[in-house]
């Protein structure tokens, strides 16, 4: 794949690599139906619509959009750059269900303190829930699932780059993998075409 500046690139296999460590959209699912409804409200964010760990932490009540019928999660990301990212139906159902605590802070802390989450503590908490019914997995690997599967479904890059918020598409080419079956279709599709 050639990106920006001519600079060939391969694309890293990351489909089985999360597969592997077992946070398929199947494993994401169930974790979600059985976690606690705030982790599941943080592992959908994160593996449904891409979202960092902080940004889930430092999502705001008011941070939820309608634009044209559709919802729209507004987002400050790093470099404090923002971006709207499409809420799903199961993105906007997870939310609703979660309810909006704390205003301003979708996850408010705790004991009445003052302010959001921290990302520290929704990583840790978020990872500790994966590793009780023994997956080595973390939200952001969730967010890697996003990308994913983002790209599977648009072979759209830069889209993916919007998506995720990233600044460069040096970055957004970490995320995202092409599976080994479609390097051998491509190859298949060439040499079914080539002259005999």
């Amino acid at each position: 794949m050639t990106v920006a500046g001519g600079v060939e690139r391969v694309m890293v296999d990351r489909v089985r690599w999360l597969r592997a460590r077992g946070l398929g959209a199947a494993t994401i699912y169930q974790r979600r139906r059985v976690a606690g409804v705030e982790v599941a409200t943080w592992l959908t964010l994160a593996g449904y619509a891409g979202l960092r760990w902080i940004e889930v932490a430092h999502f705001r009540c008011d941070d939820l959009r309608r634009n044209d019928g559709h919802h729209l999660l507004h987002l400050r990301g790093k470099g404090a750059r923002d971006r709207l990212v499409p809420a799903t139906r199961l993105v906007m159902a997870q939310l609703q269900r979660w309810g909006t605590r704390g205003v301003p802070w979708m996850f408010p802390r705790r004991y009445g303190r003052p302010g959001p989450r921290t990302s520290s503590i929704v990583s840790q908490i978020a990872i500790r829930d994966l590793n009780s019914v023994g997956l080595e997995a973390t939200m952001h690997q969730a967010r890697h699932r996003f990308a994913t599967r983002l790209y599977e479904e648009t072979h759209d890059v830069v889209l993916v780059q919007r998506m995720l918020g990233h600044a460069s598409l040096k970055a957004t080419q970490r995320y995202v993998g092409r599976a080994d079956t479609d390097a051998a279709t491509a190859v298949e599709l060439i040499t079914g075409r080539a002259a005999p």
